[in-house]
């Protein structure tokens, strides 16, 4: 059978990944979390949570949530460090749209930005059901 062989490009400068894990194994920053999704969110304030991204050798120390409106591209953002693998966003405007990232660092420095996620906040009606996040089960209270 044919081998197939994979090979991952690495979009950084080839003297920022030099240092060398146990095993010969490149170590850089982490790359971009996966999993990233509205946890929940109202009218003044969002949480946001994803998977833990891949250390590539090196311990994740934190992550780094930034947010702007999406109606806004020239308006200066909003950032906030996370310790763990979830983060409210406090603040927000009513029925508004913001774009979030997040990126991972380790000792190499900041990691990877995930692809922007779209948040809406609820502006004071219905609860808000996340496009990015289709709630299966609707309990009626």
């Amino acid at each position: 059978g044919d081998s197939l062989t994979v090979v991952r490009l690495s979009c950084r400068p080839k003297d920022a990944a030099e240092d060398e894990a146990p095993g010969g194994v490149t170590v850089g920053a982490p790359d971009a979390p996966a999993g990233l999704t509205v946890a929940r969110a109202s009218c003044n304030d969002a949480e946001v949570a994803w998977d833990a991204a891949v250390d590539n050798g090196l311990r994740v120390t934190g992550y780094t949530v930034t947010w702007r409106r999406q109606d806004a591209p020239g308006e200066e953002g909003a950032t906030g460090e996370a310790a763990g693998t979830s983060f409210v966003l406090s603040g927000l405007s009513g029925g508004t749209t913001y774009l979030v990232q997040v990126q991972g660092r380790n000792s190499k420095g900041p990691g990877r930005m995930t692809r922007p996620l779209r948040l809406t906040t609820d502006s004071g009606g219905a609860p808000l059901i996340a496009a990015s996040a289709p709630k299966p089960s609707r309990s009626h209270s």
